[in-house]
């Protein structure tokens, strides 16, 4: 999980937080200046969602009638608004903790086999073992080598968890893959990686996988991999029905393709999202019964 962080001006004080926070090993930093500035001053990015975003206005209220409260319609607009506009009056309701354990939403059960896609150094499994004291298993995928090792470190004293070395997608093999970046890497489908570290990694799928059977909770936030993983995981999600927390904001097109493809297997889930940054990171999209 990368944490986002704000800083509200270009102060010697708020660079001296920044600096703290680069210690921290926090992973993306913003300066809401910046927004500001995006909103007078739009990227190649803004415009291309503003034609995105504009040729499927239907989609977008298709996918807004699927959420189940009116926070969620909201928090939804808002977001659709900013990717195009910046403006820092679509700012969203936002909570920085519970990321993946919005307590509104999401109610752990006794017993729960919880499936993390993207552990990194094994955060959200601390968190969600703090939510559920009582669970039954822990199947944590990360394919990063850093992250791994940090992984089988910080969980080395808990029980039933099974950490595996591998990323999650729709087929079982391999790929290429951008490391050493920390909760960034990723799977990289250009034949080339620029100034960075890139290696072959091990994919899986969730429904092949022996351990995951049982799933009652999976979460995922793998930088963009986010549908590939969710068909390989299609088999469970229609038996099971676990408990889902996705992470929707890589891209224009996740925004709303992730809740559609969700909506469309199981029909009967009621979808929520929650926005945990004051941007358009961490944006999460659940599904419960």
């Amino acid at each position: 999980m990368g944490i986002v962080s704000y800083l509200y001006s270009g102060t010697r004080l708020a660079e001296n937080i920044r600096s703290v926070l680069v210690v921290l090993g926090i992973q993306k930093i913003y300066n809401i200046l910046n927004m500001k500035k995006l909103n007078k001053h739009p990227t190649p990015q803004m415009f291309k969602a503003r034609e995105f975003f504009s040729a499927n206005a239907k989609r977008i209220e298709t996918v807004k009638n699927m959420f189940a409260d009116e926070e969620s319609k909201t928090v939804f607009t808002k977001l659709i608004h900013m990717r195009q506009y910046y403006d820092t009056k679509d700012i969203p309701h936002y909570n920085y903790f519970n990321q993946y354990f919005p307590k509104d939403i999401i109610q752990c059960s006794k017993n729960e086999v919880f499936v993390d896609c993207g552990a990194f150094n094994g955060d959200t499994v601390k968190t969600f073992i703090k939510h559920c004291p009582d669970y039954g298993s822990v199947i944590a995928f990360e394919p990063d080598n850093e992250n791994f090792l940090k992984l089988n470190r910080n969980l080395k004293h808990k029980h039933n968890i099974h950490t595996v070395k591998a990323g999650v997608y729709n087929h079982t093999g391999y790929m290429n893959f951008i490391d050493g970046k920390g909760g960034g890497s990723t799977i990289n489908n250009q034949q080339s990686a620029i100034n960075n570290q890139q290696s072959c990694i091990s994919v899986t799928t969730i429904d092949s996988h022996e351990e995951c059977k049982k799933a009652t909770f999976i979460k995922m936030d793998i930088e963009g991999a986010e549908l590939p993983a969710l068909q390989g995981a299609e088999h469970i999600i229609k038996k099971n029905k676990p408990k889902l927390a996705i992470s929707i904001y890589r891209s224009d097109e996740d925004m709303l393709r992730l809740a559609e493809y969700i909506h469309k297997i199981v029909p009967e889930y009621k979808l929520y999202i929650r926005a945990h940054t004051m941007g358009i990171a961490e944006t999460i999209l659940y599904a419960v019964m």
